[in-house]
């Protein structure tokens, strides 16, 4: 690949960290390893080493999803995603005889936590979205810019009980449920832009 960019060189007599066979010619932006010619990716902010590259991806989008975005996926995820969810368990629960109705309220929680569990683990945590993030263009990623971990994407889920959480974002560019667990939501429809902060982490 050409150079387009200015880069740190490898010291002279340096080995490719992933071709200890081959010289290496740079030094990664990102991690640090040297790199030869073969395993080199040049970006706007320096040069990356393939898995870099790889673990980069991600950081190609439009930047944080506005507040407005953000209650959008609220109301939606909030009053119809997981409420479907939570009615089709209902369905199966009524199908072989239990009752979730106000005289069974612990098995009505029950079904409400799993519901959320379910809904926000499943398509978040496979796909980086929810039905409120698919209407308005919108993805959870990890504050690296990887896709998220099935752990991120429980503890996203827990941490949405908490009090208030869903209005947390309101008052600050992440709300608690990205915060305490080192995710953030990002816009995907647009023109796409390189997103420098969290490339050299």
């Amino acid at each position: 690949m050409v150079q387009t960019v200015d880069v740190e060189p490898a010291p002279q007599g340096s080995l490719c960290a992933a071709h200890p066979e081959i010289p290496a010619l740079w030094i990664c932006d990102r991690c640090g390893n040297f790199v030869c010619e073969t395993c080199s990716h040049f970006r706007a902010t320096g040069v990356f080493c393939s898995p870099c590259q790889q673990a980069t991806k991600a950081l190609f989008h439009l930047g944080e999803a506005s507040k407005l975005q953000r209650f959008i996926n609220v109301v939606i995820d909030t009053w119809i995603g997981a409420p479907a969810v939570a009615f089709m368990f209902a369905v199966v629960f009524a199908l072989t005889g239990h009752k979730t109705s106000g005289e069974n309220p612990f098995l009505n929680l029950i079904v409400g936590v799993s519901a959320r569990l379910v809904y926000y683990v499943s398509l978040e945590g496979l796909f980086g979205t929810s039905l409120g993030k698919i209407v308005t263009g919108t993805k959870v990623i990890s504050a690296g810019g990887q896709a998220l971990t099935l752990r991120q994407s429980v503890l996203r889920t827990l941490t949405r009980f908490v009090p208030f959480d869903p209005f947390s974002f309101l008052s600050s560019d992440r709300g608690w449920h990205d915060r305490w667990t080192g995710t953030r939501v990002v816009r995907t429809r647009g023109p796409k832009q390189w997103d420098a902060d969290v490339a050299l982490r």
